[in-house]
């Protein structure tokens, strides 16, 4: 009898699992055979785009006393063709996170000589010898941080570039170092980290921005010179852009379009604190090193909270209706949960591994955080990174019933 009733809990569990099933759509590293899946896909999910620009480090090689490296970038037109090969020697090269723009740096000894931003053309956007180098948000804006350490008293400025309008727009003043922004779903708005000084304990400013660079509001937070905390801030945006939020240490604030605060949260104090939020801010989703905890803004309900050793977060995203969630942990972990905070799916991206000595002569092993775009469209999940010259693109659709 005991038997019989386990048999029917198993099948009942079994049966509710497999209400929601995830199947792979595409697994590719094929540039064409994704162009050509995006452009016959385009009418259902726009929101998809091509791989325009890839890059790949061909040789490396010692000139005066410094490393030169030579690099293949290769230009692809919407259907996956190659329309363009340069072969270039710089210090570094850098792809857009869209993989429409790329940034050929050549470095002096200390410091970027020269940094040259091209199209998914191979066109010349911009020439800049300021000292260093820019940042890609996943727009068309991208931001040049002051170059050096920031003296007292001083204030600092982050300028902003259009690469659209091929214009300097705007400045972020009293900002020493963009760390990084999340941008709504239609890229109208952005949601920024910046950090005032240079010092290990600092002001962190979340500014607010539009597409054209102009800056909409601002908040700022304070870390304490406490050595059992993990300082800095960490953001997130609605795909709606309707509702914006910060996690700093073990708070995390919810703000509106306008900025006027709408929540706040005391979590567990374990660091760091990432977050994801759906349209019109009603579910937000929170990961820490310990916890995965949703919440319903609306209500101020905490929906559950579930106990995960995973590492340091790096990136959450909650679903347009609040219902799945994608969490990155580092180095290259990626989970996707349903709406009651069970794993659904489990993908290993792919990463780079080396093998330094350390003190003793011992070799260790060191695995590479992997920075990959994760995206819900529709019924389908999007994971989309880039490692050696090759980029991985993952598509997995959603089916319920």
């Amino acid at each position: 009898m005991k038997r019989l009733i386990l048999a029917i809990s198993a099948f009942f569990f079994c049966f509710s699992r497999a209400e929601v099933k995830v199947e792979k759509v595409l697994e590719t590293t094929s540039i064409k055979e994704y162009n050509q899946w995006v452009k016959k896909n385009r009418a259902r999910y726009p929101g998809l785009r091509p791989v325009y620009i890839k890059s790949i480090m061909i040789r490396r090689v010692k000139e005066k006393k410094l490393h030169k490296k030579y690099y293949k970038i290769c230009y692809y037109d919407k259907n996956g063709r190659i329309t363009d090969v340069e072969e270039i020697k710089g210090n570094w090269v850098r792809v857009s996170p869209f993989f429409d723009m790329v940034e050929i740096l050549e470095s002096g000894p200390y410091y970027c000589a020269k940094t040259i931003l091209k199209d998914k053309k191979g066109d010349v956007i911009l020439i800049d010898s300021s000292g260093f180098y820019l940042e890609f948000t996943g727009t068309d804006l991208l931001f040049l941080n002051p170059p050096g350490e920031v003296p007292p008293g001083a204030n600092p400025t982050i300028k902003i570039f259009d690469a659209a309008r091929k214009l300097w727009v705007a400045e972020i003043h009293d900002s020493w170092f963009f760390d990084g922004c999340e941008v709504s779903s239609t890229r109208r708005y952005l949601a920024c980290i910046m950090l005032k000084d240079n010092n290990v304990y600092t002001t962190n400013h979340l500014v607010f921005l539009d597409a054209k660079g102009r800056e909409l509001w601002r908040k700022s937070y304070v870390d304490e010179p406490d050595p059992n905390k993990l300082p800095g801030l960490s953001a997130a945006i609605a795909p709606d852009a309707s509702t914006i939020v910060a996690g700093h240490n073990n708070n995390v604030f919810v703000y509106d379009s306008t900025g006027k605060l709408l929540r706040s949260y005391s979590l567990p104090s374990s660091y760091p604190t990432k977050c994801g939020i759906s349209d019109k801010g009603k579910y937000l989703l929170v990961a820490t090193r310990n916890h995965i905890i949703k919440h319903n803004n609306e209500t101020r309900e905490e929906i559950w909270r579930k106990g995960i050793l995973e590492g340091t977060p790096m990136k959450v995203v909650l679903s347009g209706d609040g219902r799945y969630g994608l969490i990155q942990f580092h180095p290259n972990i990626v989970y996707l949960i349903d709406e009651n905070g069970d794993i659904l799916k489990q993908w290993d991206l792919e990463t780079a591994i080396h093998h330094p000595t350390a003190p003793g002569g011992k070799k260790i092993k060191v695995t590479h955080p992997v920075k990959a775009r994760l995206e819900f469209h529709d019924d389908i999940i999007f994971i989309i990174h880039e490692l050696n010259g090759e980029v991985f693109i993952k598509i997995w659709r959603i089916k319920e019933g």
